[in-house]
């Protein structure tokens, strides 16, 4: 064949190659494919002493003036093939969260198997899911129908999976819907509603915790547009669609939505908006407790259909403090103990939940109740090398030995921990064969231990579930009758930008639960403002609030939804190295925003010690950089191209501490 017939393909590997080194690679194409091959297809090709998968990018023809001989393609894969949409896609989280093509595309190819999956996914029969009743759902959908594109659904709460039914059913036969959830326990108690009433055929469940042959078969489901309910999690919005027209993201609030432990850093819910973009699909984003950013989107190109109810019944707030002054030293309060004895007496089911986040203390004054607060930003302070450090300023200061409100030096450090509640709660029930299991991030193993927990749990197996926010789950059970909040004034104090609205978040969805539970808060500080802000103020007027403090900043860099965040992680066995390092990689930052005169673009902080200042073994440091809104992404990947590779970049974290 004459070498101008020649053509060569441009391929990305799916592989693990790291931002900034070439992800194109030039393969020659033989005779017997050059007349199927097209752009999106899967392709089998030697890559060093490898063979690999690629996805062809661009096909040209061989101009004769390349400097070494290309390797040929070896095979096509065309029942893997992208589309250009899924090319799209990967184009916007490669560029947008600054990851490279080649991980993006090794991230959506699913592990290929030629075997049957033995086994069906394990699902929770599940025919307790609550739904609305039909008037209801037949008026929000009337209010969903008018609206054309994107909305912001103000939900409610556990009745929501009948109206997204109703809203899955509208759809023509010939058209998808996505149905993205926050984490695979979702999708367990979920699924099967969904499955009964539309056919296991036509739903698809996409999740890392089903098997590789499992996983295969589905993604086959949508990419021959066989299913048309697709439910999944976060990396579901990589599938093979054949029609997408309608995505539904549940409890979009969740931070489940954004992957923080490895790269891709993606977030589910602004790579599904981008995702309904490209299909020219309608999005909902549904939540009881809807995001700051969500609901600024309202003030522009979302629009709001508010189905909420403001809670009627409050639960049972009990102040610690008077119970030490009776003489109860325990953390269990005298009235969760005796609802304890006689929920479970009455064989109904009971959760104690302890809301810590990380391993931060509280310190606070036992004479007043002052809690520890940075003077500068009013954040509370979070203990660390024995001294007090602000996350949100980073001023580092000396231990409360006084209280500067009332003078006293009775300073305690707090924040009982689901092991000694367990302990606590065990001795109540000692001999009583009461079933007690407790559940955290110290006693699980796997995930699979997890949903075993969780399946017992629902199966009645488990009389009282102790532990941390692993346990709060979307429960849909009529059994489970008491539940026990211990101390969430550590949540309240919580350090980070989002501090309040998850404070907000936690409460809304206590006080709904109160609707039909018992429900009893245990807390130091009864009087905190967050227990009167949710009898006394809207959501609405609460996001209003929450937007404007976002806005007002005295450098001009707000915080989201006014500027987008960029925290870049260092992480190294030597603390010291680690140290020099993150100042050495702030230098050259800095040099970079200087010699370019982008001071008015870009806000850099300085390098700090990590909230979870050492994990497996090596010291972690961060830097945050802020940038206004609608930067163009060339400005700001010309800056983070000067980044030692050894670094992870997260754009847009969930946060920065």
């Amino acid at each position: 064949m004459p070498q101008q017939d020649k053509k060569i393909a441009e391929v990305i590997p799916a592989a693990k190659l790291p931002q900034g080194l070439t992800q194109f690679f030039s393969y020659e194409i033989p005779d017997d494919l050059k007349d199927e091959i097209k752009v999106g297809d899967m392709v089998e090709v030697p890559f060093g002493r490898k063979k690999i998968m690629g996805i062809v990018k661009d096909i040209k023809e061989k101009s004769g003036e390349e400097k070494f001989k290309l390797k040929e393609i070896e095979a096509i894969k065309k029942d893997l093939s992208f589309s250009k949409k899924q090319l799209e896609i990967a184009d916007f989280v490669s560029e947008y969260y600054h990851s490279s093509l080649s991980l993006i595309i090794k991230t959506m190819l699913p592990e290929i198997t030629k075997k049957e999956a033995r086994t069906k996914i394990d699902l929770s029969r599940n025919d307790q899911l609550a739904t609305t009743d039909e008037e209801t759902e037949k008026g929000v959908i009337q209010q969903l129908g008018l609206i054309e594109r994107s909305l912001l659904l103000h939900s409610l709460g556990q009745k929501r999976h009948g109206i997204y039914r109703k809203l899955c059913k509208k759809q023509d036969d010939n058209s998808q819907t996505l149905l993205m959830l926050p984490e695979y326990f979702d999708i367990y108690s979920s699924a099967d509603f969904y499955i009964k009433q539309f056919g296991e055929e036509k739903v698809a469940i996409l999740s890392s915790d089903i098997t590789k042959n499992q996983f295969f078969n589905e993604w086959q489901k949508v990419k021959s547009g066989t299913a048309k309910i697709i439910i999944g999690t976060r990396q579901a919005v990589f599938a093979p669609f054949k029609n997408l027209r309608l995505i539904i993201v549940d409890n979009e609030h969740n931070s489940s939505y954004k992957q923080w432990d490895q790269n891709p850093r993606y977030h589910g819910v602004e790579t599904a908006i981008e995702l309904a973009r490209i299909h020219k699909a309608k999005i909902i984003l549904s939540s009881s407790t809807p995001t700051t950013e969500s609901y600024y989107r309202t003030q522009k190109d979302f629009e709001l259909v508010d189905i909420s109810q403001k809670p009627v019944i409050v639960p049972k707030i009990i102040d610690m403090e008077v119970e030490r002054k009776n003489g109860n030293y325990s953390f269990v309060s005298e009235e969760l103990k005796e609802e304890l004895l006689q929920k479970i007496y009455n064989k109904k089911q009971a959760f104690v939940l302890i809301p810590r986040l990380g391993e931060k203390t509280v310190h606070q004054c036992k004479g007043c109740g002052h809690i520890a607060e940075c003077p500068v930003c009013q954040t509370p302070l979070i203990g660390y090398k024995n001294r007090l450090y602000c996350s949100r300023c980073k001023q580092i200061y000396e231990l409360m030995e006084a209280c500067p409100k009332c003078q006293s030096k009775n300073i305690s450090a707090f924040g009982g921990g689901s092991q000694r509640i367990f302990e606590e709660i065990e001795k109540i029930f000692e001999n009583k064969n009461i079933r007690i299991v407790q559940l955290d991030s110290s006693t699980s193993e796997d995930n699979k231990k997890n949903q075993k927990i969780y399946a017992d749990f629902q199966k009645g197996k488990i009389d009282i579930l102790i532990g941390t926010q692993m346990i709060w789950k979307n429960w849909n059970m009529p059994n489970l009758e008491l539940i026990g909040i211990i101390f969430p004034e550590i949540i309240f104090s919580s350090p980070g930008f989002r501090s309040s609205e998850k404070s907000r978040q936690f409460l809304e969805r206590i006080y709904g639960l109160a609707q039909n539970k018992t429900v009893i808060i245990q807390s130091r500080k009864p009087e905190h403002r967050y227990f009167d802000a949710i009898i006394n103020e809207s959501a609405k007027d609460f996001l209003q609030k929450e937007i404007k403090n976002r806005q007002e900043s005295l450098s001009g860099f707000q915080y989201p939804p006014f500027g987008r965040l960029i925290k870049l992680i260092y992480k190294d066995p030597d603390a010291r190295a680690c140290e020099k390092e993150a100042k050495w990689q702030y230098e050259i930052l800095k040099k970079e925003v200087f010699a370019l005169n982008w001071h008015d673009v870009f806000e850099i902080m300085p390098p700090f010690p990590a909230q979870s200042y050492r994990e497996y073994g090596k010291y972690r440091y961060h830097i945050i950089i802020k940038h206004k809104n609608g930067l163009d992404l060339r400005v700001r990947n010309s800056l983070l191209s000067n980044i030692n590779k050894n670094w992870i970049v997260d754009v847009d974290p969930d946060e920065i501490l």
